[in-house]
């Protein structure tokens, strides 16, 4: 019995032997490899950022991690206590760390410098289970500057924001490893196995910014929050060669930096490290003083990308070229403009009437004219020319509605109503810039499309990788694509020029150059959905210009998009467009981009000499300058009845209007009838070193044709005092609808996109 017992132990012994020889061998063989085994990832160096000029915006500095694998640590308490004074990091935090038995592997500090790392080593810790691993840190050169387009990184170096989140895989590179084998202790063994895969450096971006100009685009935006009293104001400036953005800038009032991040502002970089051992790295946007206006940081949206507006009387280009393109209008013919412009209503309750900003007499225009005073009539009857199927496809067709394709994360999309739901207004309402939002980026492309003849291409902020290597790659501009022919480009160019020589915009003049360009002026939609009350005091705007040149060869484009400026400087040619004149002629010097030839034409003579500007026949036959024309004659309202518009083909009444009409906005002050606006002339070319910032003009000036919202005044004469009868008002006038009608939508602006129904 004995004998069996022990053969059949010996026959188990024997059994178990071969099971854990030949069936588990490969198992067993690989777990224990894997207790001898320690692989370190080692990071890739991060390619660096450029500006277009070779200047660094984003380098990569080498950095040290301190870890440990608590398994081999055997005094938690006095290693933390050693460690605690070197890395900056609460004794008991470390030891908590420490003391994590069941991980091999715990952070104790992030990113430490070389001197950091130096101290640790002192310590003697080549058999305490703790160690160090080279890591870098990413830093920006430059501070804050483009921040919000450079974006950031978190604290592994992946791109979170801006061009380092658009960029990661190519910046990133691909990381590397140290394989090193260990005895039970911890310690390393001599002459054992180890290997190094080295990391694989990232690729460099060049991108289109240059460094000089966006710096002094945020100075003279610095400067101007204060005197303008906006919200937050946005300047791009695109070279139209290849839609590269040289500058963009945002910069924000104290109270937008509270509303406005993408992401909380992270903790300065010698913060102690967080519960996981992650130190942030530097703050973002939240490094400037509080109560400052500041530049837009990397935690910011950048909203001239991300948020669109309604654009206000810088959106009639649209029905202007393609009114021209489709052969509805001709550049020489002449409307029949009166200062109002009466829709008949489905209902008593959705009556429309469109004003220009001043009360005139019915004047004789040419499109160039309509353009120059920016007069809302004119504009819709361009617009009824061209029909609403053709409006639409052109508010498409210009990229209004949809994404420009830049390189760049979070792009927002223009709002545009589906055709099938446009109602009986959306047209005269689209055309005059309201109901319809946009992002500033698109529509400085739209501006851009003309620029270039007629061509639209995506703007970029890449032009160039380069590898590890150190070989250059060119990354070359989309394809463009044709909207309007190079002749319709060239007619609304001359027109744009008159606006900027003699109308809406003359203070946006650079000295020694031709510039093309429009102003807009847009209430803003408020909280509540409408765009406030009979109260002027309750409204809003947004103030805009864009334009471009040397207009005879254009090269350089720019909009600047003032959000909430003071009430006194709420119009665009004293908000928006002197800041453009003072940023162009910086741009000007930083592009080098010389005055044309005398008789350059754009777009190669395209147009030739097929338009000429000439002055507005008054209504007594004599010569009158269509910059004076809506402020020089007493209101005709008190002796004419309404202008009926002819109404364009519509869809079948809804029970939803989508153009509800808002409250009425008297847009002369109640005590004089005159709006405040700018002194005639243009700015005066700035010296490089001292930026130069537009301050108000307190005299009164005229303000030309632009009802509905989109108010522009224009110099040079004071209008007279206001009709008793004819002349909007706070609390509303005999030219308001009949009793039970709202009000006249007049110079405010039809519906914001946002709302649905009847205005309240």
């Amino acid at each position: 019995m004995f004998l069996v017992a022990i053969v059949v132990l010996f026959a188990t012994i024997g059994w178990r032997l071969f099971d854990l020889q030949i069936n588990d061998h490969d198992a067993l063989v690989a777990r224990g490899v894997d207790q001898r085994l320690r692989t370190i990832v080692l990071a890739a160096e991060r390619g660096v950022i450029f500006d277009r000029n070779g200047n660094e915006l984003a380098v990569s500095i080498p950095q040290y991690t301190v870890w440990a694998d608590p398994k081999f640590v055997v005094d938690d308490l006095g290693w933390a206590s050693l460690l605690s004074p070197i890395l900056g990091v609460p004794a008991d935090a470390l030891q908590a760390r420490l003391a994590q038995d069941d991980k091999r592997f715990v952070y104790l500090a992030r990113q430490v410098d070389e001197t950091t790392m130096q101290q640790v080593r002192d310590l003697g810790i080549q058999a305490s289970g703790i160690g160090i691993v080279p890591e870098s840190k990413r830093f920006y050169p430059q501070g804050q500057l483009a921040a919000s387009i450079i974006g950031r990184t978190d604290i592994d170096n992946q791109g979170v924001a801006g061009l380092e989140y658009q960029y990661d895989e190519q910046l990133t590179g691909v990381p590397g490893e140290i394989v090193v084998e260990r005895d039970q202790d911890g310690r390393e063994i001599p002459q054992s196995n180890r290997s190094y895969t080295p990391p694989q450096r990232g690729d460099d971006l060049v991108t289109t910014i240059d460094r000089g100009l966006q710096y002094n685009v945020d100075q003279v935006l610095l400067d101007a929050m204060p005197v303008l009293g906006a919200q937050a104001i946005s300047i791009i400036v695109m070279d139209l060669a290849n839609g590269d953005i040289v500058a963009m800038s945002t910069v924000l009032s104290p109270a937008a930096q509270t509303s406005g991040t993408t992401a909380a502002a992270e903790a300065p970089a010698d913060a102690p490290a967080s519960a996981n051992g992650e130190v942030a790295p530097e703050a973002g946007s939240a490094a400037a003083a509080p109560g400052v206006p500041r530049p837009a940081g990397p935690t910011d949206r950048n909203r001239s990308i991300t948020d669109a507006y309604e654009p206000g009387s810088i959106m009639k280009i649209v029905p202007l070229a393609g009114a021209l393109e489709e052969g509805r209008v001709d550049p020489q013919e002449i409307f029949e403009v009166p200062d109002r412009y009466v829709y008949l209503p489905l209902s008593k309750k959705y009556i429309k009437v469109f004003r220009d900003h001043d009360p005139h007499p019915t004047l004789p225009m040419r499109p160039a004219d309509i353009m120059r005073v920016s007069s809302n009539i004119g504009t819709i009857k361009m617009a009824e020319a061209l029909g609403d199927a053709e409006l639409y496809r052109y508010i498409n067709e210009f990229g209004l509605a949809d994404r420009t394709g830049v390189d760049y994360p979070g792009e927002e999309d223009g709002l545009l109503l589906d055709f099938e739901r446009w109602s009986k207004t959306t047209l005269p309402t689209n055309a005059i810039g309201q109901g319809i939002a946009t992002t500033p980026l698109q529509m400085l492309n739209a501006y851009a499309t003309i620029a270039r003849c007629g061509e639209v291409m995506a703007p970029r902020f890449v032009m160039a990788t380069i590898d590890a290597d150190g070989d250059r790659h060119d990354i070359a501009p989309d394809d463009p694509r044709r909207v309007v022919s190079e002749q319709t480009a060239a007619l609304v160019n001359d027109m744009l020029v008159g606006v900027v020589e003699s109308g809406t915009g003359v203070n946006a003049a650079v000295n020694g150059y031709t510039v093309a360009g429009k102003t807009g002026t847009a209430l803003k939609v408020l909280e509540d959905g409408t765009y406030g009350t009979d109260d002027e005091a309750t409204h809003r705007y947004r103030s805009s210009f864009v334009g471009f040149l040397p207009a005879e060869a254009p090269r350089l484009a720019a909009i600047v998009v003032v959000d909430e400026p003071s009430f006194e400087n709420r119009y665009a040619s004293v908000a928006a467009a002197p800041l453009f004149a003072t940023v162009m002629s910086y741009a000007v010097r930083d592009i080098k981009v010389a005055p044309p030839p005398p008789g350059t034409r754009p777009c190669g003579g395209a147009a030739g000499a097929a338009f000429t500007a000439v002055p507005t026949p008054g209504s007594d036959g004599t010569s009158l300058p269509a910059t004076d024309a809506a402020t020089t004659v007493p209101d005709p309202r008190d002796a004419q009845p309404d202008v009926i518009a002819p109404l364009p083909p519509a869809p079948p009444p809804r029970v939803d209007s989508v153009d509800p009409v808002p409250v009425a906005l008297p847009l002369t002050e109640p005590a004089t009838g005159a709006v405040p606006g700018e002194a005639p002339g243009a700015t005066p070319l700035p010296a490089p070193a001292t930026p130069v910032v537009p301050a108000p003009v307190a005299e009164p000036v005229p303000a030309p044709t632009d009802g509905s919202g989109t108010v522009e005044p224009t110099p040079p004469t004071p209008p007279p005092p206001p009709s008793t009868t004819g002349t909007p008002s706070t609390t509303g006038t005999p030219s308001d609808p009949p009793s039970g009608a709202p009000p006249s939508s007049g110079p405010d602006p039809p519906a914001p996109v946002a709302t649905a129904g009847p205005a309240p």
